[in-house]
């Protein structure tokens, strides 16, 4: 099928350069797309634009991002299912900015959020890939916690046997960066953004901004889905580690892996979904004033979705 792609412009080419493309793949998320798009185009810097790109859904995403009708907004939508990492591999190549943010459907951006990464990104051209903090939230709009963020790339990649804690909706990056690694688009599932981060951090530069800039949707996670992306990962850390003939780093993977999976079983014994203890963290009165402002300003949960998203990668 030839691919869909929407765009207001005539012509795309003629446009100025944007400092900033934002990468969206998304499937069937017509709940929560509105108000995350309206988060992205309601941002302090303007000089960006959206790529959305489209993995086969087949309810109304595509017809509401359309209607938004904003000219910085693409949509490219090829009918079929190809999956994440492919989508988001799709999004890069289409991206014309300077730099690269994620995010995802049912995510939300606060007004500010590319402005200081960018200003970032501009004091410190070592670093290649920032995140920031982001607030935890369930399908209600109902604030849990903050995500926790580690300030410095020795930080992040401190325990790789574990995961990376750079929670992924929230990155930005160098183009150029994300071009050279790219996404692995298969034995990937569900840790797509892990796997980048493995697989570059030796060459790479990450950081992270103590600023909460996004709030993250996490309702728990169904075990019975938890273990196909905790052996996703796990294979792919073996595979790094035997090549980089890191022992210690493989067998610390494995021993995680056990670790995480024994949790995974007894909340599917207990009839639980995982929620990770530590996002459980109180919400100081200013960040909830925030988060308040934003859900009104975006009109997110105005009508509850159903949207279930997928795990803040690393979290656990």
């Amino acid at each position: 099928m030839t691919p869909f792609v929407h765009a207001r412009a005539a012509d795309v080419d003629r446009q100025e350069r944007p400092t900033v493309s934002v990468v969206l793949p998304v499937r069937n998320g017509a709940a929560s797309i509105v108000p995350a798009m309206r988060s992205i185009l309601a941002q302090s810097m303007g000089s960006l634009e959206v790529v959305v790109v489209d993995d086969g859904s087949t309810d109304e995403t595509v017809a509401r991002i359309v209607a938004l009708d904003d000219p910085r907004v693409r949509v490219q939508a090829g009918g079929r299912r190809q999956g994440l990492a492919a989508r988001l591999n799709e999004g890069l190549d289409a991206a014309r900015g300077f730099l690269v943010a994620r995010m995802d459907a049912d995510d939300l951006a606060f007004p500010e959020r590319f402005a200081r990464q960018v200003a970032f990104l501009e004091q410190h051209p070592e670093v290649d890939l920032v995140g920031t903090r982001a607030i935890i939230h369930d399908e209600t709009g109902h604030a849990t916690g903050v995500f926790p963020g580690a300030p410095t790339h020795e930080v992040i990649c401190a325990t790789p046997w574990r995961g990376f804690r750079l929670c992924h909706p929230t990155w930005m990056g160098r183009r150029e960066w994300f071009l050279r690694w790219r996404y692995r688009e298969h034995g990937t599932s569900r840790c797509e953004d892990q796997e980048l981060l493995l697989r570059s951090r030796l060459s790479s530069r990450f950081a992270c901004l103590p600023d909460v800039l996004l709030a993250y949707r996490w309702d728990g996670l169904r075990p019975t889905k938890a273990l196909p992306s905790r052996l996703s990962l796990l294979a792919r850390q073996l595979e790094t580690f035997a090549g980089e003939r890191r022992w210690g780093l493989a067998a610390a993977s494995v021993a995680a892996a056990c670790g995480k999976v024994a949790l995974d079983l007894a909340s599917a014994l207990g009839g639980r979904r995982i929620v990770h203890a530590r996002f459980a963290s109180t919400i100081d009165p200013g960040l909830e004033a925030a988060w308040r402002m934003l859900k009104r300003d975006t009109g997110a949960f105005e009508h509850a979705g159903t949207v279930h998203a997928r795990p803040p990668e690393g979290a656990a």
